[in-house]
Order: structure tokens, then C-alpha cells, then sequence
């Protein structure tokens, strides 16, 4: 009886839980790596780290002023892309495993007698 109930959730409420894991799992990665921010951010400067030049300045310090703003947002787009290509990877080494894991399901209780099987015969 006890088995029977165990198979009875395995291939039932058992599977539909993997599945919603699975989603659950895609959401929490793309939350973790904030990909859209990352995107609306893309040439935001890095830490806002940002000078601003005051009109009685000379022509020199505006220059530097606005090139040290130019780096800020460079280091900040190569920051951004490197956490974005590693969001994807990531969600694609979920989203691979997860559905190898979601394939296998099925065959999990069955393994005992597959590999006694196996083992017999050999």
C-alpha cells in the first residue's frame, strides 16, 4: 500500500512539484542577476560614479571631468555585459539540468530493478 501511494505521488503531484520547481528555479536565477536591469543600465555609470564640471571651470578640467565619466560608464558597460553573459549561462545550466532532471523523473524508481536486471544478466 505504501508503495503504491509512493508511486501514486511520484507520477502525479511528485512530477507536477518538479515542474513548478523548475520554474521557480528560472525565476529566482533571472531575479539574482536582475538581467533587465542590467540591460536598462547597460551605459549607466559604475557605481554612480560620476564628476561634474561647474561652468566656472577651465576648459581642461571639463575635459577631464567628462572623460572621467566616459571611463565610469565604460567600466560600467563591461561590468554589466560580464554579469549578463554570466546571467544567461547560468540560466541556461539551470534550464539544461533542471530538464535532464525533469526526463529522468520517471525512471528514478524504477532504477532498483533496472540495475538488478542488468546486474543479473551480466
Amino acid at each position: 500500500m505504501l508503495f503504491k501511494d509512493f508511486l501514486k505521488w511520484w507520477y502525479g503531484p511528485g512530477w507536477a512539484m518538479r515542474l513548478s520547481m523548475l520554474s521557480n528555479h528560472l525565476k529566482n536565477m533571472s531575479e539574482f542577476f536582475s538581467l533587465g536591469t542590467l540591460l536598462l543600465t547597460l551605459f549607466a555609470p559604475w557605481r554612480q560614479n560620476v564628476v561634474t564640471a561647474r561652468s566656472d571651470q577651465a576648459l581642461g578640467d571639463k575635459f577631464n571631468a567628462g572623460l572621467d565619466n566616459m571611463i565610469s560608464r565604460l567600466v560600467g558597460f563591461f561590468v554589466r555585459i560580464f554579469m549578463m553573459i554570466t546571467g544567461v549561462i547560468a540560466l541556461f545550466v539551470t534550464l539544461v539540468l533542471n530538464t535532464i532532471y525533469i526526463i529522468i523523473w520517471p525512471i528514478i524508481p524504477l532504477s532498483p530493478a533496472i540495475i538488478l536486471s542488468v546486474g543479473v544478466t551480466l
